[in-house]
């Protein structure tokens, strides 16, 4: 049984045996017509409306990723590109990308099948994608020398990429003055970076530019391509690509990635506001501590709760609303041993 092809031959398909050949779920360019281009006994039922794979197709696709740091990228091309809608089922998700030009690691606000980028999960945790198959060519530009993290949409052989610089384009086997030759995957479970060549559309790659302004073009190459380029790749120069991203409060130089906030503000027909810590790295706040004053900085009220949001009431330590007026308050958040202080904030109460 041979299934999800698209086929687009004179000849769909030619049976020479004597059993029936299962060629149900294809896509035929042409409708299937038996004597005319398709040829012995064969069962062309339940053909797909469109090629696998063709751009602008819907679809879902699916992949199940291990507890802690994973090295990936987007599979589709996504139909919201913003990080809180392509990661929708992942509340607080803790996402990273490497700046080459600054040399730190940021908090991407959107993704795309190009781009690889660390993902931090608490339990292993299955994420499905919607967007669309792409088929074009995939061209990544890299600005600065160094590390940089990379991704396509589909299966490539990396010893097919083209790369350009300065006016020249060459194979990447024969562009070891601008780029290193291996690139990179990581391996959540090991905890480790593994030299790669195939490049996966749901797995994310280190690429290492020697130069300022080189462009990668990946291939597009149909499922069953043979390679060309049977040589393995080795690191001979010995370099490595950095490790994780460090968790704030472990002195590295990272995007804290947190928000503090409150809602609503001003508090008017209602006796309470919810304090909240979002962003990319809320997952991690294990507990969340506010103060109120008055204008006159006087602590009127202090609360800490577990997680990420808390609710306060408007009264004060002893159970009283307080007076309508204009008041501040101090957002604490502590991941690991840390606590992470907000900027003193103005809120109103106006009943």
């Amino acid at each position: 049984h041979f299934k999800d092809n698209c086929i687009d031959s004179p000849v769909l398909v030619n049976n020479e045996g004597l059993n029936t050949l299962n060629a149900t779920g294809n896509y035929w360019a042409t409708p299937p017509v038996l004597g005319v281009n398709v040829f012995g006994n064969v069962n062309v039922a339940d053909p797909l409306a469109a090629c696998p794979g063709d751009p602008g197709v819907p679809s879902t696709v699916c992949h199940i990723y291990p507890r802690g740091w994973n090295l990936l990228s987007v599979p589709l091309v996504p139909n919201d590109p913003a990080v809180d809608a392509v990661f929708n089922e992942i509340p607080g998700v803790i996402l990273f990308h490497y700046d080459a030009c600054a040399g730190v690691f940021t908090t991407p606000t959107v993704v795309s099948p190009t781009v690889g980028f660390w993902l931090f999960l608490h339990v292993e945790t299955e994420i499905c994608f919607e967007g669309a198959f792409s088929t074009a060519d995939q061209m990544i530009v890299l600005p600065c020398a160094g590390w940089h993290q990379i991704g396509t949409a589909f299966d490539a052989d990396w010893l097919a990429t083209q790369v350009s610089h300065g006016g020249q384009t060459r194979n990447v086997m024969d562009a070891g003055d601008w780029i290193l030759l291996p690139i990179f995957s990581y391996d959540p479970v090991a905890r480790r970076h593994n030299i790669a060549r195939i490049m996966k559309p749901h797995l994310g790659y280190w690429v290492h530019t020697k130069v300022d302004n080189v462009t990668l073009r990946i291939p597009f190459q149909p499922p069953g391509t043979p390679s060309f380029y049977p040589m393995g790749l080795r690191n001979p120069e010995g370099l490595t690509p950095p490790p994780p991203p460090p968790i704030p409060g472990t002195g590295g130089r990272v995007t804290t990635g947190l928000i503090f906030t409150n809602a609503p503000n001003p508090v008017t027909d209602v006796n309470t506001t919810t304090f909240m810590v979002k962003g990319v790295l809320s997952g991690l706040v294990e507990r969340i501590k506010v103060q109120i004053f008055d204008l006159s900085g006087r602590l009127v009220f202090e609360a800490e709760e577990a997680g990420a949001r808390l609710d306060w009431h408007t009264d004060n330590m002893y159970g009283e609303f307080l007076a309508n007026g204009i008041y501040l308050f101090k957002l604490y958040a502590r991941i690991g041993d840390e606590w992470v202080v907000s900027e003193v904030r103005k809120l109103a109460i106006f009943r």
